[in-house]
């Protein structure tokens, strides 16, 4: 036959004493696990020219931030931390994205012009020549425009 169980009584707490004891808990950790639950991990991550350049090659070939985050081994939230301590960083990224951007604006023309692609042709002229060849035509009517009142329409089968 098993031992029964001694009960354990449970000293009631206040909340100002949960507190104090969780605060002395915090205290006793590490070094790194306070820096961890107050940063997250991007303290292990160092910032170097190595990671950048991959980060910036990854950006040039159209990743987004979580794929070139993860080229480098660090979390999303780490590498836009660093766009926004950095400028230079931030606008280096830029330069890279807008790279891609222009890869596809000369793809986009040659469908237009070469590849005689009328549906690139409109979404090129449309976008660069905008007032010229845009979708939404504008008319302006000259005249008085007079209302009538109490007209109704006749019921069907009747006639007045």
């Amino acid at each position: 036959m098993p031992s029964p169980r001694k009960k354990v009584k449970l000293k009631k707490v206040t909340k100002k004493e949960f507190r104090k004891n969780i605060r002395s808990a915090r205290k006793t950790s590490s070094p790194s696990e306070d820096l961890e639950r107050e940063f997250g991990n991007s303290h292990r991550y160092k910032k170097t020219p190595q990671a950048i350049s991959k980060a910036l090659e990854a950006f040039r070939q159209g990743a987004t931030y979580r794929q070139a985050a993860k080229i480098i081994g660090v979390s999303r939230g780490c590498l836009l931390k660093w766009r926004m301590e950095d400028p230079e960083l931030d606008k280096m990224i830029e330069a890279a994205k807008m790279s891609r951007v222009k890869v596809v604006e000369d793809a986009l023309f040659n469908n237009a012009a070469i590849h005689n692609n009328t549906e690139a042709q409109k979404f090129y002229l449309k976008n660069r020549a905008g007032k010229k060849w845009k979708e939404k035509q504008e008319h302006q009517h000259t005249g008085d425009i007079s209302l009538l009142y109490g007209y109704r329409k006749p019921r069907k089968g009747k006639e007045e």
